[in-house]
C-alpha cells in the first residue's frame, strides 16, 4: 500500500500573529510600593506594549491574574490527580505581566549554564 500526498497549503503562523514593542519601565519605576497601588501605577512599573498596528489589542497584556481556568479542589468530583502531585485541572498560566521580561541574566537568583549543543 502507498500514500501519495503533496506538501499541502502553505501557512504561514506570522500572518495570524500580535506584534509588539516592548518599552521597559525607567529603573526608579520598578521600586516597591505599598500593595494599594492603582493598576495604571502597576502597568507604569512594567513597561508598555506598544501594538504594531491599531487592531492589535493590548489590555490583555497587562492582565495580572491567571490566564484561563482555576485548580478545582481535590474535593471535587471532577478533579483527578496522581499521587497529589499532578491534577487534571489546574491553575492556568500568567501573563506577561507577571513575568520580568525586562531581565538582564538567562537565570534569575540562581546559576545554570547555557549549553553550545544537547548531547556527546
Amino acid at each position: 500500500m502507498n500514500d501519495y500526498t503533496d506538501y499541502g497549503p502553505l501557512y504561514d503562523p506570522t500572518l495570524s500573529a500580535y506584534w509588539y514593542q516592548w518599552i521597559p519601565a525607567p529603573s526608579e519605576a520598578t521600586g516597591g510600593n505599598s500593595g494599594s497601588e492603582h493598576q495604571l501605577d502597576n502597568v507604569a512599573k512594567r513597561g508598555i506594549f506598544i501594538p504594531y498596528d491599531d487592531d492589535t489589542p493590548v489590555k490583555y497584556l497587562y492582565f495580572e491574574g491567571c490566564w484561563g481556568d482555576e485548580r478545582y479542589p481535590n474535593t471535587d468530583p471532577r478533579q483527578r490527580n496522581v499521587l497529589n502531585k499532578f491534577f487534571k485541572y489546574e491553575d492556568g498560566p500568567t501573563g506577561p505581566a507577571d513575568k520580568n521580561i525586562g531581565r538582564k541574566e538567562v537565570w534569575i537568583g540562581s546559576s545554570g549554564e547555557i549549553l553550545g549543543k544537547l548531547g556527546p
